[in-house]
């Protein structure tokens, strides 16, 4: 399988935003040390969260999430859903 992006490339406390090869679009973030992948979905509205300095925030409404994805600013009702992730070779994979 190919990577969606090197490790590298995830900046450390921040986010960038991918695309998987289905199509859908995910934040991958890098804090304290851990990667983590979260869908892009907005769980208020369905509207794609993009990453805002060090957080992630939706345009839609101005939900507010933290970079490992939970909600700090509503009205989105819950955290956005993790992806599972698993580094090969540098290159970050879906596992």
């Amino acid at each position: 399988m190919k990577g969606i992006i090197a490790l590298s490339d995830v900046p450390k406390d921040s986010a960038v935003t991918v695309m998987d090869s289905t199509g859908r679009t995910l934040l991958l973030t890098q804090s304290g040390g851990k990667l983590t992948a979260l869908d892009a979905t907005c769980t208020h509205m369905a509207c794609t969260v993009a990453p805002s300095g060090d957080h992630l925030a939706c345009p839609c409404h101005g939900s507010m999430y933290t970079l490992t994805g939970q909600v700090t600013q509503g009205p989105a009702p819950k955290a956005l859903n993790p992806v599972s992730v698993k580094v090969v070779s540098g290159q970050v994979e879906l596992a």
